[in-house]
């Protein structure tokens, strides 16, 4: 028969000559110090051996006393965190204890995963019976590099009441009345030494946390990290003058049972840490060049190794328990970041050692730098998970470009005494080094726009779409245009730029074509959304049947994603098979979305996906599903033309095995050929959709084909109040008409092959390994490099380069050229890539 646990209550033990006290329920085992200090349960005989650990350095409470809020910690890289939820027997009282069988990320030290300061709250409420799991969640905190946004004291489900006096004896009586009646009392002395507390071989007094859990008039019995294992880490101390005086700072701990859900924790823990990271980075990166390019002195090493295990270790390790039943993902990433910067914390500490009577010596840090760089890695991974998770893009988010190097430098200065001199680094708003041949644009009036649409823009959180913030040089590129003509835009701040993104792909025959223009103001005028349909749709119906081989039938829509999923909805009609092999990227929608957030698992169970250039990768899922794929849908290239003979192959795998094959010719159509890809490569689809360069800009798709196929439309679902508006039709149909009457798409590729000749000489004369990607009509380049800092460092100071010099070229996606781009503006842009690859030599050669 069950019985219900006792009422919780303290009881009163004898431990040096002192009263100390224990959680405990009435009917719990009651343990005990006897006269040697040993921890006894109720059980004569029975003594509690601890676990043999190697103090570490408690230090890492610095961080979190600056803002007297707490901070959390990692987990171990090798394994994930133990399992969180805790047994019946687990959530009952347990004495007031650290015990490394039951803390959170305890492995070798008591300091591993959580800072002195989480361990001794960590052990309250284990005391008052809170699992693993809600201490972690009660503890838990979003990463504050900056170390100014959060409230003093406050956590998610409680609190720390401070008390703080210039001289502890003004409040000793407090103290010792909340001591003496059975309540754990938090304590951070101030000019007091601690035994055995010292710091490369001198005392120091701004250190350490302990946990007040025992008092009498004479000894004073605290829970101390520092204290030596076989005393179960409980410290007898004198009551002297000078403890007194030091007891100037202490606080009750005040939480309740946190009850989060997978909301709240989205929303009170992982969004708003997504965010100060997303501010945070380039300041971390900029953290990183300045210690490259001048070496790391002591206090600022000081500094970092508080910043790296009291703040951010255990923050990322309490996350990662906090959210591992909700999130697995956001554990694995916060688990990986947490176990870098504890990596980063023992180097620097070992650092510190070996540096002895060499303080000023900087050399000694320079080992730890690798360290550094992969816990940015690591930050920047999590930050991306994160936002994977919250269901939007990782956006650029206005931040303190010295944010991480003051906080650093409070730290020291708090903890040490010791001042740091701000740094010389030449860096710009994003932390980049200004290798930059080029001076800086000024971007005023964009980034004041950035910052008021922040504050009421939804699709701020996707990056602002068309050219996303995430992907750019930060602080570099313009977010907010004016006006464009041709080959060129202007930003809201008067800069020129020679448009190498054309708004995604979308422009073809140049900004703002005189034909296309009149075409869509008469149909305005005449009125583009009337109840009937319009002519214009008949004779944009007729052009494409006309210019695109094999179109026998065709369906007006307004967007990619809505022609791509048509395409799926009308090959699974047709065939009465469900499944879908897919390759590139096909939209938004939920049968091919890239992230997963709201997206019905059962959406995605029936798409796979194969390898590009490769039919026996193909050819094994049709194996792996025989009779059950409705279409082969996919792109015909995308970085990488397709292999002689590949996309026949396809297509006939894809007969073969009675499944339509559906070209997604969103990027490639109207721009490699008049006809698309099936006229370029002599390939024949069943299905082909089009947008982009279809219409110069204006929004609309088409999914055209055999009639066979496109007969079963009638007996589907698709359809939009919009789809028939003839403005975009208008655009269209002078936009293909232009393509076919003149040689633009050949001009396109002469100045694409142009282009990508001279980058390959380019490449080819220099000290920077890239290669020239894509086809003429949409080229590309990519940075190589061993070591993953100096590609990224060699991409940023190419683009910065480039876009100073007027060039508006995207670092992560490929480019276009448009009928209007000259061979004038392919000679400007090569001398604008030739000083690039020189800014990029030198951050290399730097690096």
């Amino acid at each position: 028969m069950k019985t219900e646990p006792g009422p919780l209550r303290m009881i009163p033990r004898q431990a040096g000559g002192a009263t100390i006290n224990t959680m405990a329920r009435d009917d719990s085992p009651v343990r005990r110090m006897d006269a040697n200090g040993n921890l006894v349960d109720s059980a004569p005989g029975r003594h509690l051996t601890a676990v043999a650990a190697t103090p570490s350095r408690c230090a890492v409470t610095r961080a979190s006393r600056m803002t007297t809020s707490t901070v959390t910690g990692t987990a171990p890289a090798s394994s994930p965190p133990r399992s969180a939820t805790g047994s019946m027997a687990e959530r009952r009282p347990q004495p007031l204890v650290f015990d490394p069988a039951l803390s959170l990320g305890w492995e070798g030290s008591p300091i591993d995963g959580l800072s002195c300061l989480l361990r001794c709250v960590e052990a309250v409420l284990r005391a008052r019976g809170l699992t693993r799991l809600e201490v972690a969640r009660a503890l838990a905190l979003p990463v504050d590099l900056a170390g100014r946004r959060r409230q003093p004291g406050r956590f998610r489900s409680g609190w720390l009441a401070w008390r703080n006096a210039v001289d502890g004896r003004t409040h000793w009586d407090e103290f010792r009345r909340l001591v003496r009646s059975g309540q754990p009392v938090l304590l951070m002395p101030d000019r007091y030494y601690w035994p055995g507390d010292e710091f490369e071989g001198r005392r120091h007094f701004l250190d350490h946390m302990v946990l007040a859990v025992g008092l009498n008039d004479t000894r004073l019995v605290v829970l101390d990290t520092d204290a030596p294992p076989a005393d179960d880490y409980r410290r007898p101390l004198a009551v002297t003058p000078e403890l007194m005086r030091g007891a100037c700072r202490f606080a009750t701990i005040h939480f309740a049972s946190p009850r989060d859900t997978a909301e709240t924790l989205r929303e009170t823990l992982l969004a708003p840490g997504a965010d100060w990271l997303s501010a945070d980075m380039p300041a971390v990166s900029g953290f990183a060049e300045s210690w490259r390019k001048q070496g790391l002195t002591g206090p600022l090493a000081r500094g970092l190794h508080v910043v790296a295990l009291g703040e951010i270790q255990p923050n990322l390790y309490l996350t990662s328990v906090a959210v591992a039943e909700e999130f697995p993902d956001v554990t694995a990433a916060a688990g990986r970041a947490a176990a870098g910067a504890r990596h980063l914390g023992r180097l620097l500490l070992a650092a510190h050692r070996y540096a002895g009577d060499r303080p000023d010596d900087r050399s000694v840090y320079e080992p730890a730098i690798d360290s550094f760089l992969r816990l940015r890695t690591a930050l920047d991974e999590y930050t991306d998970v994160v936002h994977h998770r919250l269901g939007r893009y990782r956006t650029q988010r206005p931040g303190d470009p010295e944010a991480l190097w003051k906080r650093v430098a409070r730290t020291s200065r708090w903890c040490f005494a010791e001042d740091v001199a701000a740094p010389t680094s030449d860096t710009n708003a994003g932390g980049l080094p200004m290798i930059s041949l080029s001076p800086p644009l000024a971007l005023t009036r964009s980034q004041e726009l950035l910052a008021r649409a922040a504050r009421v823009d939804a699709t701020m959180a996707y990056s602002g779409y068309v050219l996303p913030r995430d992907q750019m040089v930060p602080g570099e590129y313009p977010m907010y245009g004016e006006r464009a003509q041709g080959s060129y835009i202007w930003d809201v701040d008067g800069n020129r730029y020679l448009d190498l993104f054309l708004a995604g792909g979308t422009i073809i025959l140049g900004h703002v074509d005189p034909v296309v223009s009149e075409a869509v103001v008469r149909e305005i005028r005449d009125g583009f959304a009337i109840t009937l349909r319009k002519k214009v749709q008949v004779e944009l119906a007729e052009l494409l049947t006309d210019v695109v081989p094999y179109a026998e039938r065709v369906f007006l829509l307004k967007s990619g994603s809505d022609a791509t999923s048509a395409a799926v909805r009308l090959s699974r009609a047709h065939t009465g098979r469900e499944r879908v092999i897919r390759w590139g990227y096909n939209g938004w929608h939920d049968w091919c979305a890239n992230r997963p957030n709201g997206v019905p698992e059962s959406a995605r169970q029936s798409v796979s996906t194969f390898d590009f250039n490769d039919l026996d990768s193909l050819r094994l899922e049709f194996d792996r599903y025989p009779g059950e794929v409705a279409c082969l849908l996919m792109m015909p290239f995308e970085e990488v033309p397709p292999a002689l003979g590949f996309l026949e192959g396809a297509a006939d795998l894809a007969r073969e095995n009675g499944a339509l094959f559906v070209l997604d010719e969103m990027r490639s159509g109207f721009r490699v050929a008049l006809g698309g890809a099936q006229e370029r490569y002599g390939v024949r689809a069943d299905l082909v959709t089009f947008s982009k360069a279809m219409a110069n800009g204006y929004p609309i798709s088409a999914l055209v084909g055999r009639e066979e196929v496109m007969r079963t439309v009638v007996n589907v679902h698709i359809g939009s109040t919009f789809h028939i508006n003839g403005a975009e039709m208008a655009a269209a149909v002078a936009t293909i008409g232009r393509l076919r009457d003149t040689s633009v798409l050949k001009d396109v590729e002469t100045l694409g092959t142009m282009l990508q000749r001279g980058l390959a000489e380019q490449i080819a004369a220099g000290a920077v390994e890239a290669h020239v990607l894509g086809v003429p009509q949409m080229p590309f380049m990519r940075f190589h490099h061993a070591d993953e800092r100096l590609r990224q460092l060699a991409q940023d100071a190419f683009y910065t380069e480039t876009i100073r010099r007027g060039i508006l070229l995207h670092p992560n996606h490929h480019w276009y050229i448009s009928g209007t781009t000259t061979a004038d503006d392919i000679a400007a842009l090569l001398d604008a890539t030739a000083a690039g690859f020189m800014a990029a030599e030198a951050a290399v050669s730097r690096g």
